[in-house]
């Protein structure tokens, strides 16, 4: 493929790059919005699994538990070691590391590769079966900037130019995003805590890989809210209307 590339005429491949890339990037956007939605099912069948097991052999679940705990441990601290703790300091990490050099794209791979990412879902798992007190939130923003990074590093090899840390803010927004049924929360979360990119250059990408991991998973979810909510009834009287209107004006 790469010798077809370096075959085309320079003005071809200059006409090409820009929907080349546009579509590798729905393509991992589409991905990281199924792995998401599977990652939250696995998530909370592992949850369920706990509270089976506490409910029908109680005293076993003292063993239980520190066994799941041990085993989460190992795979972390001899398989991939920073796929343990939360996950978006390693994507801050990884950030950090391309901030200071953009072309150094192999220092990515201790933190967002294939098999920190595979240990990462399967620790998480492990831990959530035995009743370990961690949410999915981390390790679905790892696992989505992780995915972003290895499709973003793989295009680098025929477009140098590929700028991946901004593609591993926009994998780390989609996964939060399909994985909660909150777009506008991946968005702001990605610009506030994982970079100091100005949005004017994540922009694109940023929106693009959020509407299409949030389909992606809408499409397989419905629309849902993760926490629930409680429905609100409009009287369509001018009081409430002033109300609400000036509630948002302060806020």
């Amino acid at each position: 493929m790469r010798e077809a590339w370096e075959g085309l005429p320079e003005g071809s491949r200059r006409r090409l790059l820009p929907s080349l890339q546009m579509l590798v990037f729905l393509v991992a956007s589409v991905v990281v919005g199924l792995l998401a939605v599977v990652y939250a099912r696995a998530f909370s069948l592992s949850e369920h699994v706990a509270l089976w097991v506490l409910a029908r052999h109680p005293v076993f679940f003292f063993f239980y538990v520190p066994l799941l705990f041990l085993a989460s441990v190992a795979l972390c601290r001899y398989l991939a070691p920073r796929a343990a703790g939360g996950g978006p300091e390693h994507v801050i990490a990884a950030l950090r590391h391309l901030g200071q050099d953009p072309t150094d794209s192999e220092r990515l791979k201790p933190y967002l590769g294939g098999r920190v990412i595979g240990i990462k879902a399967i620790s998480s798992l492990v831990t959530a079966a035995g009743g370990g007190a961690l949410g999915r939130e981390g390790p679905t923003i790892q696992i989505t900037a992780g995915i972003f990074s290895i499709m973003g590093r793989r295009l680098r090899r025929y477009f140098p130019h590929v700028d991946l840390r901004a593609w591993i803010v926009a994998g780390s927004a989609a996964g939060l995003a399909a994985a909660f049924n909150t777009p506008l929360g991946g968005v702001v979360y990605a610009i506030e805590e994982l970079t100091d990119l100005h949005i004017s250059r994540l922009g694109s990408y940023l929106f693009l890989a959020v509407v299409c991991a949030g389909l992606t998973a809408l499409s397989l979810n419905g629309s849902y809210l993760l926490f629930g909510g409680r429905a609100v009834r409009w009287s369509h009287s001018p009081r409430e209307f002033a109300a609400t209107l000036l509630l948002g004006l302060v806020c």
